[in-house]
């Protein structure tokens, strides 16, 4: 393993760790984009019988604001170099992978920063609604990549982390 320009050398220990991490946030980020898409389904049921909506709305918002701020959080560990963060922020390059922006991300990244970050002017600007399954989708292909990645390249710290979640959804991955 490579030397990092941090305070210390990620160890195997750490690695594990930051595997069992990523695995808990994938299986959030799955279970909040199911969330988002169902409750968006009560409030057009509801919508579309002219009922009021109640809290329906409230939750589709809070599950969604959930679900894109796990979003994020696996944005900033695939784009963000180790030079560039935090010594305890978990990122890809710490685990030999190679890093770089995800092209598909770039058309939300600055509403993503405008909507989750910080309240601003121009935060309820954008028209259209946020496509949950299709973010997913998305970033779950670059999960699998880093899934392959590990098994590749450290299997053996693949294996011994305890990242079930992670594992489940790579072997579903490959049989669908």
């Amino acid at each position: 393993m490579s030397q990092f320009k941090c305070a210390y050398k990620v160890s195997d220990n750490f690695l594990k760790e930051g595997l069992k991490i990523l695995s808990y946030e994938a299986e959030m980020l799955q279970e909040f984009k199911y969330l988002c898409v169902t409750a968006a389904s009560k409030c057009l049921e509801l919508a579309s019988k002219n009922l009021p909506l109640q809290d329906w709305e409230k939750k589709r918002n809070a599950y969604l604001e959930s679900f894109l701020l796990h979003l994020r959080g696996f944005r900033e560990f695939f784009e963000k170099k180790r030079q560039d963060i935090n010594d305890d922020t978990i990122c890809a390059e710490d685990y030999g992978y190679n890093i770089s922006r995800l092209k598909w991300m770039s058309k939300h990244r600055d509403r993503l920063n405008k909507q989750l970050s910080h309240m601003c002017y121009t935060r309820e600007s954008f028209d259209s609604e946020w496509d949950a399954d299709g973010l997913y989708n998305n970033m779950k292909n670059e999960l699998m990549k880093f899934c392959n990645h590990m098994l590749d390249n450290r299997r053996d710290l693949f294996d011994a982390a305890d990242c079930v979640f992670l594992k489940n959804l790579f072997e579903e991955s490959k049989w669908a």
